[in-house]
């Protein structure tokens, strides 16, 4: 964790734990804003709510996906790719398929469903996070 630390801030004055705090507040921000928005668009958007998902698999399909994929864009994506930009496209299009798979296995609704939930879920993360960092 500290290569990626180190390869992700090279400022002189950076605290370490500063980005581990940073961190854990993107993984609960995360997770609640991606839970919300799943919950909410499954049960307000018609044909994802005909499917007739239940609740706890819907929750699960908010928390799971962002535990799981979090940390890999944070600690583990740094260290091998230098570019802020390019970290972010290619991380961010990557978590788009791998969350997408994840609420298709958890809710088993049909995968154009899950692909909307995932691009309103990370939608929602990204947007809150621009806002909160």
């Amino acid at each position: 964790m500290r290569t990626a630390t180190r390869l992700f801030h090279r400022k002189r004055n950076f605290n370490p734990m500063q980005y581990e705090t940073r961190f854990l507040i993107a993984l609960l921000l995360t997770t609640a804003v991606e839970t919300a928005v799943i919950v909410t668009a499954a049960l307000s958007i018609p044909f994802i709510r005909t499917e007739k998902p239940p609740l706890p698999y819907l929750i699960g399909a908010g928390i799971v996906p962002s535990a799981l994929t979090l940390p890999y864009f944070w600690l583990v994506l740094p260290a091998y790719m230098k570019g802020y930009l390019p970290r972010i496209i290619t991380g961010e299009c990557g978590i788009f398929l791998i969350e997408t798979v994840l609420i298709l296995l958890l809710t088993r609704l049909p995968l154009r469903y899950c692909a909307l939930l995932s691009f309103l879920a990370n939608g929602a993360s990204i947007l809150a996070g621009r806002i909160i960092f």
